[in-house]
């Protein structure tokens, strides 16, 4: 019975400042718990106009979900425009390393992609088969 308190205490106690933290409550998540690792590039080409690119990333956390990939040209913290990237198929994958390829960038240059963006995605996750009332954010690339 006092486990059972315990993690509605630390539920409430989370929820409460997820209310506070408000719009960067996701971000901050992500940076203390993220849901994915940062990826690794492997390859990048331009073919027909856009970048298509493959890399190795890991899913850290089996009770969150992808929902969202943002990928943004220029700097973190500073001006930037978004970059439409298509990632694939849906899958489900299990913990751990996976890799990919075959994702689409709409950028026509191979070194700004590499050099001049950044992108996060999104998970929504589940404590105790409750979603948090935010999206985690996790840094994906640069």
């Amino acid at each position: 019975m006092r486990f059972v308190i315990d993690w509605i205490s630390a539920l409430i106690v989370f929820l409460t400042f997820a209310l506070w933290a408000g719009p960067n409550a996701g971000a901050w998540f992500g940076r203390v718990l993220p849901a994915a690792e940062p990826m690794t590039l492997t390859s990048a080409v331009v073919e027909d106009g856009n970048v298509i690119f493959g890399g190795q990333s890991a899913r850290l956390l089996s009770w969150c979900s992808p929902r969202e990939l943002r990928w943004r040209l220029g700097v973190r913290g500073s001006q930037n425009v978004p970059v439409t990237v298509t990632w694939g198929p849906p899958q489900v994958r299990a913990n751990g390393v996976f890799t990919f390829e075959g994702w689409v960038a709409e950028m026509d240059s191979v070194e700004a992609f590499k050099y001049g963006t950044y992108g996060d995605v999104l998970h929504r996750c589940y404590i105790l088969g409750t979603p948090l009332p935010f999206l985690v954010r996790s840094r994906f690339w640069n």
